[in-house]
């Protein structure tokens, strides 16, 4: 029974996005014959679209077993593990796909992006640029591959890629920020007019009654531009254009300081002396995790740039391990990965095993070295409980001016489907945020011992870089390297949104940044008046 058409008929369907017809066309296949892989797989494929990850996952362990060779196949069921944050079932997943080293364009340039979410940034590479080898001029293709050099360090070739994309697709937004910022590092003066006109565009769609997408493709065009107006040293402009981007994407936004303020206490309250009973009671003692925290663009990437020249020292990227895994322990069924119904069930927590399980997770990424550095900022929610759970691990808050890291808030564009940077999309709203933080850190500065917990500000580090770093790595108990001072020459992959900045040695144009738009932050200002909060 000859059933390829009917294969090939599916596979169109769901090329085009016609899932309903494409799930019909595989129940058919699977009707005349129950064992049929490549059914499987493209069912598999359909519940992917459809955010259903668990029977994705069931039907590719089923495709796989039928045809166990089908590179295809093991590459999804990894994409799928990921997606799950199942960590054995991606690591064995991964490793059997690597084996088998598919050659078709889509699973090449999904094993890229699956090695670049585990931090393999040169592997990820490679593998964007033998996918792009095989469809030079797939949009999806390039915009990997430009990134991926973008991250690691080859910025005039990221420029090429990014360039080829936008002439292959203008209207695709997302591409628009991280051009821009590269045009100001870069000879591209051609950008500045195709810029301009954009702002045009980005006038008229704000007179339209906005759909999601469009109000978040008007976003970027906005980021864009402003970084275009700040190379011109049109700041305020800059702002100004940022207010009118980030305020249609406030409004679309559920967000509510008030939660946040309820959030925060309800962390307070938990972690408090009474929380951490004594060492003895920890089946980790290990020493080898350094977090560092704070602010989001408060200069963490820096910090940990400087850190990771140390010879025993690596850097592990900003990981979600601990967050997903205090997540996953406290057994809480809600969307967000941090509320107060997970903060609730945490009193279920068995710590020991939170801390156990986190550093089973990261064993792949920490690389072999006496310590490694986990930069993901918003851990800061979570300092109390790393204490508890890795009593050994050493950690340090990064600490910026405050109107200065309300002004980088507010000019950078966050990922916009991450909800705990929905504070970001209003000046009032960061500063906010900001006391909140501000009053958090305080609280782990009181009960957490200052052996283990630490910060840094950057604007010390700034002006004084060689004293401050060795009193940081003082604080590590390591033995002092000059290394440290050359962190730019660091050839290191960096993901965050500093990897054009720390490739540079030290400056000092971004302290007081906000001076220079003193007039339009009156209302941030008087926020941090009434809070008696010195920035000045």
């Amino acid at each position: 029974m000859n059933l390829q058409p009917l294969i090939q008929s599916a596979s169109d369907a769901l090329a085009k996005g016609q899932l309903e017809q494409a799930y019909k066309l595989c129940r058919q296949i699977l009707d005349q014959q129950p064992r049929h892989p490549e059914a499987h797989y493209l069912l598999a494929m359909i519940a992917l679209q459809r955010n259903l990850i668990s029977k994705a996952i069931a039907l590719l362990q089923a495709a796989t077993r039928l045809k166990p060779e089908e590179g295809r196949y093991w590459t999804q069921l990894t994409r799928a593990y990921s997606q799950a944050n199942h960590f054995n079932g991606t690591q064995q997943a991964l490793q059997r796909t690597l084996e088998l080293d598919p050659t078709d364009a889509m699973s090449v340039d999904t094993l890229g992006v699956l090695l670049s979410r585990l931090g393999n940034h040169p592997q990820a590479e490679d593998y964007f640029q033998r996918s792009l080898q095989r469809q030079p001029d797939n949009t999806d293709y390039l915009y990997n591959l430009a990134t991926s050099l973008r991250i690691n360090g080859k910025l005039d070739q990221a420029v090429k890629y990014y360039f080829k994309l936008y002439r292959l697709q203008a209207d695709r937004y997302e591409i628009y920020p991280a051009i821009a910022e590269l045009a100001a590092t870069e000879q591209c003066p051609q950008l500045q007019e195709e810029f301009e006109q954009a702002l045009t565009l980005l006038d008229h769609q704000n007179t339209v009654t906005a759909s999601p997408e469009s109000v978040n493709n008007q976003l970027r065009v906005s980021h864009g531009l402003a970084r275009l107006f700040e190379r011109q040293n049109k700041a305020t402009a800059a702002l100004d254009t940022l207010i009118k981007g980030n305020r249609l994407k406030r409004q679309a936004l559920n967000y509510s300081s008030e939660y946040d303020s309820s959030l925060f206490e309800a962390i307070k309250t938990i972690c408090n002396q009474d929380f951490y009973p004594s060492n003895s009671d920890y089946s980790s003692d290990s020493s080898r995790p350094i977090f560092i925290i704070g602010m989001p663009r408060s200069g963490t990437t820096l910090l940990e740039r400087i850190i990771s020249s140390h010879t025993q020292v690596s850097s592990a990227g900003e990981l979600q391990e601990f967050p997903t895994s205090f997540k996953r322990l406290s057994g809480s069924n809600t969307a967000s990965i941090l509320d107060l119904d997970t903060l609730l069930a945490a009193k279920q927590i068995n710590f020991s095993e939170l801390g156990g399980r986190y550093l089973s997770l990261t064993k792949s990424r920490s690389g072999e070295k006496l310590h490694f550095i986990d930069k993901m900022p918003l851990n800061f929610l979570y300092a109390g409980f790393i204490h508890k759970a890795l009593p050994n691990a050493k950690i340090i808050c990064l600490r910026r001016n405050p109107m200065d890291t309300v002004v980088s808030n507010f000019r950078q564009l966050f990922a916009t489907k991450f909800s705990y940077y929905n504070y970001a999309y209003d000046l009032e709203d960061i500063a906010r945020y900001y006391l909140l933080f501000d009053k958090l850190i305080s609280h782990w500065r009181q009960t957490l011992p200052s052996s283990h917990f630490c910060e840094v500000h950057y604007e010390s580090l700034v002006d004084d870089t060689e004293q401050q770093a060795q009193q940081i790595i003082k604080f590590l108990n390591l033995p002092w390297q000059q290394q440290c001072l050359d962190f730019h020459n660091n050839e290191a992959p960096v993901a965050t949104a500093s990897a054009i900045q720390v490739r540079q040695p030290i400056y000092r144009s971004s302290l007081g940044r906000w001076k220079k738009l003193e007039s339009q932050l009156s209302s941030v200002k008087q926020i941090f008046d009434q809070a008696n909060l010195d920035y000045k």
